[in-house]
Order: structure tokens, then C-alpha cells, then sequence
């Protein structure tokens, strides 16, 4: 009798670990953008472009700042990865990598000085829970819709945080 109850409560328990990892940790399918898309281009252009602001912003709040840099791998291949930005200057941004380039077969530095006119993206999160900046993940909504038909809720809620849209 033990043995069936107990084998029943690790079933549950089991179903019950299942359907949280689920939708805690949801992944999406891949998104395809092309290193030459039009929409991305631009986007890299608009954050560089706006950089001041995002000076701006990392001068008063320079733990709500994040940045997307271009890295090339060892593979030869060019990853554009967020980072935590550590010190600004007039021409460059000292980051902190957060993610590591998925092409990348050696070491990953752990701290990278990049050019500001070659940062790809720059995000601030506000006060209010929304975020300033996002430029590339802007057209990741757009190419994502496009090949998905609709994007996921939870993507469809964080998007209607960024105001710069």
C-alpha cells in the first residue's frame, strides 16, 4: 500500500516539477536575421547615432545600462553579444560580457573595450519597468512575427515595455 502511494506522490511530484521548469524556463524557436538585414542595420545605426543618450543615461544610472557589442569568434564569425557596461568615455565602453558567443571555441574574454561608433545596441531599464533603447530587439519582434505569425505572450508583454518602439 506504501509502495503504491509513494510511487503515486513522485508521479505527481514529478508532473508538478515538469510543468514549472515548462514555463519558467520557455524557449523560443530560433529567429533568422540575416547579417545583411536592412531593418538590423538600421538599428545598429540608431544606437549609434543616439549614443549621448545612452551616456546620458549611463552616468546616472549605470546599473540599469546594458550593451550590445559586436564580437568576432574565433571561428571568424561576428556575434553581437549583451554586456554590462563598466566605464564610459568620450570614445569607447568598457562591457562585461553577460552571454558568451556561441561560436566561440577558446576563452571568452571577460571584459571587452569596444569603440562607441561600433556598439550594435544599448537598452536602459526605467524606473517604471519600462525601457528605453532596444533597437535590435525591436527588429527581433518584427522578424520574429514574420516567421512565427504572432509573437509568444510573454514576448508580446515585453515588448510593450520598450518606448522607443
Amino acid at each position: 500500500m506504501w509502495y503504491v502511494l509513494g510511487t503515486i506522490a513522485i508521479v505527481l511530484l514529478s508532473y508538478m516539477l515538469w510543468r514549472f521548469a515548462r514555463f519558467r524556463y520557455l524557449t523560443f524557436p530560433p529567429i533568422a536575421i540575416a547579417d545583411d538585414d536592412p531593418l538590423m542595420l538600421q538599428a545598429y545605426l540608431k544606437a549609434r547615432a543616439d549614443v549621448e543618450r545612452f551616456k546620458a543615461f549611463f552616468a546616472e544610472r549605470p546599473h540599469a545600462c546594458t550593451v550590445k557589442i559586436p564580437f568576432r569568434t574565433d571561428q571568424g564569425a561576428v556575434e553581437h553579444l549583451w554586456g554590462e557596461p563598466k566605464e564610459v568615455t568620450e570614445e569607447s565602453v568598457r562591457v562585461a560580457l553577460v552571454n558568451r558567443p556561441v561560436s566561440q571555441v577558446g576563452s571568452v574574454p571577460t571584459e571587452i573595450n569596444v569603440p562607441l561608433n561600433e556598439i550594435s545596441d544599448w537598452q536602459v531599464l526605467n524606473s517604471d519597468d519600462t525601457i528605453t533603447g532596444g533597437f535590435t530587439t525591436h527588429v527581433m519582434f518584427i522578424r520574429a512575427k514574420e516567421q512565427w505569425g504572432e509573437l509568444p505572450a510573454q514576448l508580446a508583454e515585453q515588448q510593450k515595455r520598450f518606448i522607443d518602439l
